[in-house]
């Protein structure tokens, strides 16, 4: 378990660069996801119908 802290001690700012970089890929990959999901749900759509007539039974084929 010493060794463990020593090491950790002696490497302290690597550990410490590494933990960020880590992070930082991760709040990169989230952002990603975050961004992906709201492009989709805010994509506009166009919706042709076509209808043998213009009234408002047109649609129902009432004829």
């Amino acid at each position: 378990m010493t060794d463990v802290v020593g090491w950790l001690s002696k490497n302290a700012a690597l550990v410490s660069s590494l933990a960020t970089l880590i992070m930082a890929l991760l709040w990169v990959f989230y952002a990603q996801l975050l961004y992906r999901d709201f492009t989709q749900r805010h994509r506009p759509r166009l919706m042709i119908h076509q209808a043998p007539d213009t009234g408002v039974d047109s649609i129902s084929g009432d004829r």
